[in-house]
């Protein structure tokens, strides 16, 4: 699915991420040369070139990787990613997600990077000159994309590719020669682009490898014996196929069921060019003696490169001998070669919309699969970390056991000083019942004075009351005796 996708401007995205590196509380964390993302730290020229194909692919992007839904492809959700715990990037799984324009330069930069899977996109452009400063990478893959121009010589420097896929391209140019450096290659996949010159003879060197696709361009030249000596199934075009290509007869017996159809028609003058090269070589080889010894050209150089061009003419006379011989034999089947053109052609076309089909099936499938590639490495991880974290909870099992032990140990002392305490707990009891009667008793003994005392507290008031009553009658007889004094005097 593609969508339209707001796009922050490279230049604002730089600038961007240099505030936040530099004035970023975190900062100190990161370090130099990083830029901090939720709370992590990422080497800042990974970013960049992330953020760089994402501003180069226009508005074509796979918007199934806005993880945030927030409309915007951020570097970090391109495609399937693994990150070093130095922050670096480490593999980088984009295949079929709508990348389109050149590959950014930046990409020189990724000197940690080992998966590189940018396949079934739009990709155009020729492959930066400097490739071979990824001196990490195993697994560089790059098929079924527009890519234009040649492979650049720096891929030498790749010592630790075991996988080359550039198949399905417009590559131009021949195969670097250097290429013979890249002892750990094991699939070789150049098929169906318009690759010139001749097969390197450092190719012999590929002793590792498993499959090497060459079908499909136009490789012209003999092919070396060398390519005999690699371990290939040569009766399998999936393992091997030099077919649709300009190679010259006499083929090595190892190729012949792996050749298909072959355009010969340049071959004389490729033999006329290796003739011309093979006389300027003794020209100059001549000339070199020549000022090397400090002697003037005489005639036995040109003897000898006479006789260089005879013994050419000679080899060109034997090689037009084999063609005809060719040519009578192939006359003979031109008949039936020309039945099974007709059913080659229709079984070609069918081909053809099979692949076309197939190609969008595979797409899916290969994005399917290296993303369960990328979750089962994530689940392994996270199994790894589990297992870590487990056997960090079982050393502080076995210390809390340690301790349980050793409370249990004290608990057992403790408990046999409970039952001294018990022995000594039968005389406390006895005289605690002592004291409780002794309490008893004292209780109702208090009761009794209480109730007496509540019995002297009323007879003490009824006598309060008596008093009360006996002064009154004082007072008034002491009234009456004064009124009957008062009355007789």
């Amino acid at each position: 699915m593609t969508a339209m996708l707001q796009r922050i401007p490279i230049q604002f995205t730089v600038l961007l991420m240099g505030t936040l590196f530099f004035y970023n509380p975190l900062y100190g964390q990161c370090g130099a040369g990083y830029v901090e993302i939720d709370e992590e730290c990422y080497w800042e020229k990974d970013i960049f070139f992330l953020q760089s194909f994402i501003d180069g692919s226009e508005d074509f992007l796979d918007i199934d990787m806005d993880d945030n839904e927030d409309g915007i492809i951020s570097p970090l959700e391109l495609g399937v990613q693994t990150w070093s715990g130095e922050g670096r990037l480490t593999s980088l799984f984009c295949s079929n997600r709508g990348l389109t324009g050149d590959i950014p330069e930046a990409i020189i930069n990724l000197d940690k990077l080992y998966w590189l899977l940018l396949s079934d996109n739009q990709i155009t452009g020729a492959i930066p000159e400097n490739i071979g400063n990824l001196v990490n990478l195993i697994k560089l893959d790059l098929q079924w994309n527009e890519i234009e121009g040649n492979i650049p010589k720096s891929i030498e420097k790749l010592r630790m590719l075991q996988h080359l896929d550039l198949s399905f391209n417009q590559l131009t140019g021949s195969i670097p020669d250097g290429i013979g450096n890249l002892t750990n290659l094991k699939k070789i996949l150049l098929s169906d682009n318009q690759l010139t010159g001749s097969i390197p003879d450092g190719i012999g060197n590929f002793t590792n490898v498993e499959k090497l696709l060459l079908n499909t361009n136009q490789l012209e030249g003999v092919i070396p014996n060398s390519l005999c000596e690699l371990n290939l199934d040569w009766g399998a075009r999936s393992s091997v196929n030099l077919a649709n290509n300009n190679f010259c007869p006499q083929y090595p017996v190892c190729v012949e069921l792996v050749m298909g159809d072959q355009d010969t028609s340049a071959c004389e003058d490729w033999r006329d060019r290796q003739a011309a090269l093979l006389m300027a070589e003794a020209e100059t080889i001549a000339e070199a003696e020549a000022k090397e010894t400090g002697t003037k050209q005489t005639t036995a150089p040109a003897l000898e490169v006479g006789a260089s061009a005879e013994q050419v003419t000679k080899f060109n006379e034997m090689r037009r001998e084999e063609a005809e011989q060719v040519a009578d034999e192939a006359e003979q089947v031109a008949d039936e070669a020309r039945i099974v053109k007709e059913v080659a052609e229709q079984a070609a076309a069918a081909a053809e919309q099979a692949a076309a089909e197939t190609k969008a099936a595979g797409g899916r499938a290969r994005k399917e699969a290296e993303e369960k590639a990328f979750a089962a490495e994530a689940v392994a991880e996270e199994a790894e970390q589990a297992a870590a974290d487990k056997m960090v909870v079982a050393e502080e099992a076995k210390q809390a056991a340690a301790e349980v032990i050793a409370k249990q140990a004290a608990a057992e002392v403790i408990a046999k000083q409970a039952a001294e305490v018990e022995e000594e707990g039968d005389d406390a009891k006895d005289a605690k019942e002592a004291a409780e009667q002794a309490i008893a008793a004292a209780k109702a003994v208090a009761e009794s004075v209480r109730e007496e005392a509540e019995q002297a507290a009323a007879e003490a008031a009824e006598a309060k009351e008596a008093a009360a009553e006996a002064e009154q009658a004082a007072d008034e007889a002491a009234e009456s005796k004064a009124a009957a004094a008062e009355s007789k005097a």
